[in-house]
This record gives C-alpha cells, structure tokens and sequence, in this order.
C-alpha cells in the first residue's frame, strides 16, 4: 500500500534520516519505535509532503507521491495527526471536526462521515460544541483522530497520539487505534511507549540515528533481548 524506497532526508546540511526503506500493507498497523531524535516524526513528515526527501522514492497503491504537495496526498487518502495536535483550540470541537472535511463537499457525505467519528468517540458528540483549548487531554487526542478521520483515510499517519496522558487514557487510545483499524485503515504509527506500540502492531521498524536498526513482526520484537533491554525496560 505505502512503499518508502531508500530515502534519505536532510534538514540544511544535517542528515536526518539515512537510506530507508519500509512498507505499510492494506489494513496493518506498522510502529516505528526509537528514541527521540531517530528520525521517527521525519519519517511521517516526507510521507506527507511536509518534507522533500533528498534521495529515493515513496510510492502509494502504485503511484509516486515523493515530490507532490500535502494537499494532494491527503486527496489520496493519506492522513497525518501530528505530535501535539496541533487543534484550533479557540475553535469548538465541531469545527475542528470540519477542517478535517475541508475536501468533502457539505451534505450527506460530510455529515455520514461526522457521525461516524461520534460513534467511535460518543465523548466528542456531547462536548462538540466546546472549545477544543478546554478540553482534557484525552479528548483532544481524540479530537485529534477525529479530525483526521473526517478526510475519509485510507492510512493515518499518527505522530505520539499517547504524549502526556495518563496510563489509562493510554489504554483507551490504544483499544481506539485498533478499532480504526478494524474498519479497514491502515496506520503508520510513531509512538515512545514502545511495549504498547508493539503490543498493537503487526510489524515494526526500530529506528537508531536515522537508521533502521531492527525490523520484523512486533510480537517477535516484544520478545527479542535487545529490544526489551534498551526499548521496553525489561
């Protein structure tokens, strides 16, 4: 579905990520785990065209995407929610639900795919006409998914969607991503709670100083000696 063919991206003359190459199939969940500074939110920049790669292709259900603009790639289906979420937070949650349907046409559609979100997160039907800066963390975050899932995806790129919350709230998340996922979307996820991220995907990328250091299916790697010594503190 999405191929990246031996990227490499620099920011000016640093190099940022060297000579990568992954792929994300139909429906899977696909973690990219690493500490901070890997290369890991770089990797969803370039997909996104938020980033210009400096060398290698990236390819998505058969067309090359390296080199168009995010409106473009967003048209075909690929969704981005950054680190932080990045809200209009004096804006109530409806409308921030809205600017995730800027592409959709108003009517039956756009307001089909708003109850959709509703019924995966009821928390944002009650509060969709709060200001988006007044909601807990939680519910930003899910806001954030919300938002993205209003451009209709068909795969979400999810920069850190467990930053700053609270262990059960990640628990929560976590059972939401795999809800999505159930109804056929596939996400390239960038997570540094590395045992909730393996325990969620079906493969995954171990990122070291721009390099992918480890890769295989994430059941494997909950259990490989490595990855439980320097990722999962076991």
């Amino acid at each position: 579905m999405l191929e990246l063919r031996n990227i490499t991206v620099h920011y000016e003359k640093a190099e940022a990520i060297r000579h990568i190459s992954l792929d994300v199939s139909e429906r899977a969940i696909v973690s990219l785990i690493g500490a901070n500074g890997a290369g890991k939110s770089t990797i969803l920049r370039t997909v996104s065209g938020i980033k210009a790669p400096t060398t290698g292709e990236i390819w998505f259900q058969g067309k090359r995407i390296d080199g168009l603009p995010p409106a473009e790639i967003v048209a075909m289906g690929i969704v981005h929610v950054p680190e932080g979420r990045m809200l209009f937070p004096e804006m109530s949650a409806l409308e921030n639900l809205y600017m995730g349907a800027y592409l959709q046409k108003r009517g039956r559609e756009r307001e089909r795919t708003l109850e959709e979100v509703f019924a995966l997160f009821p928390i944002l039907k009650s509060r969709q006409r709060q200001m988006a800066g007044s909601l807990s963390g939680g519910e930003q975050q899910m806001l954030a998914l919300g938002r993205g899932l209003m451009a209709k995806p068909r795969i979400l790129l999810l920069d850190e969607p467990s930053l700053g919350l609270a262990p059960l709230i990640v628990e929560e998340i976590m059972q939401l991503l795999a809800r999505i996922n159930q109804q056929g979307i596939a996400i390239l996820l960038v997570e540094q709670n590395a045992y909730e991220a393996l325990k969620l995907a079906h493969r995954a990328y171990v990122l070291e100083t721009g390099n992918i250091a480890i890769a295989g299916e994430a059941r494997k790697l909950l259990t490989d000696e490595y990855v439980r010594k320097a990722y999962l503190g076991l």
